[in-house]
């Protein structure tokens, strides 16, 4: 979360591992395709991913790094416990396509449907995994010998 010297909110982060997210139809359908997602060689599942987003950044603060200090602290915070974060994007969603690939260098690994109350929604995949990342100053400890889960 990220707050102004007024302390007014003026952006957040939801992140979690997937055991919170099941109650959310979207999110359990995503656990469902998930292993038909493999990313850098890595089959995906519960144990070594964690959901992240949505996001939201108010229109003042956009562009002032806001989003990638906000994209920082999930990837710090869940660091010991998760070695790759995933999240996913609708097609229709331009600037958070931006976001996700340009200033938080995530990489495309696939799409799914999910329909819900006759809205039929095309979503991106897109992962993040630590040491294997472009970008160096994101780096995780990859767990040794386990797959915590909080």
């Amino acid at each position: 979360m990220a707050k102004d010297e007024n302390g007014t909110v003026k952006a957040f982060a939801l992140a979690a591992g997937w055991d919170y997210w099941m109650q959310v139809p979207i999110m359990k359908r995503m656990t469902e395709v998930l292993p038909d997602m493999p990313f850098e060689g890595t089959a995906l599942d519960e144990t070594n991913t964690y959901q992240y987003g949505p996001v939201c950044v108010d229109v003042s603060v956009r562009g002032t790094g806001v989003f990638e200090g906000i994209f920082k602290a999930s990837l710090k915070q869940f660091e010991d416990q998760y070695p790759v974060m995933v999240t996913f994007i609708n097609q229709i969603n331009v600037r958070s396509y931006a976001a996700h690939t340009k200033k938080a260098h995530m990489t495309e690994i696939g799409t799914f449907d999910f329909c819900v109350n006759n809205f039929d929604s095309f979503n991106r995949w897109f992962c993040r995994k630590g040491r294997r990342s472009n970008t160096v100053w994101w780096k995780y400890r990859k767990p040794v010998g386990t797959n915590r889960k909080t």
